[in-house]
């Protein structure tokens, strides 16, 4: 009988900083994972983005985009639509944002979500 490895692939994480004020304008798109946003004592603006599960090659099929300039940040994960290995695939992208704590508090910020499905928190 034939024996099944599964091969486990580590999370990969890459890490992006930027100086865009103390009030910058933040968006994320991220189709396969969590967002997560912390307002720090800080002036600049820090993006972790890691890529876990699915073998090397589907994490591979997976892009992260990141650019910061003129005040905005926007960040991306995606997975070419006729990549097959994007159709199957159990790779998550999980962002962690370390913004400003005046970007988004005492209500200088504005908050717009758009999701398919899943949970959306806002914590003050």
């Amino acid at each position: 009988m034939p024996t099944l490895v599964a091969a486990l692939v580590a999370a990969a994480t890459q890490t992006w900083t930027f100086n865009l004020g103390s009030a910058p304008a933040v968006s994320v798109e991220d189709v396969s994972g969590q967002i997560q946003i912390t307002g720090e004592e800080r002036l600049d603006v820090t993006v972790e983005a890691t890529k876990s599960g699915g073998s090397d090659e589907e994490q591979a099929a997976w892009t992260l985009e990141v650019e910061g300039r003129d005040g905005k940040l926007h960040a991306r994960a995606r997975c070419a639509r006729h990549d097959p290995r994007c159709r199957s695939s159990s790779v998550k992208v999980r962002f962690v944002l370390r913004v400003p704590r005046a970007s988004i508090g005492k209500g200088t910020a504005r908050l717009d979500v758009s999701t398919v499905s899943g949970d959306v928190v806002f914590e003050e």
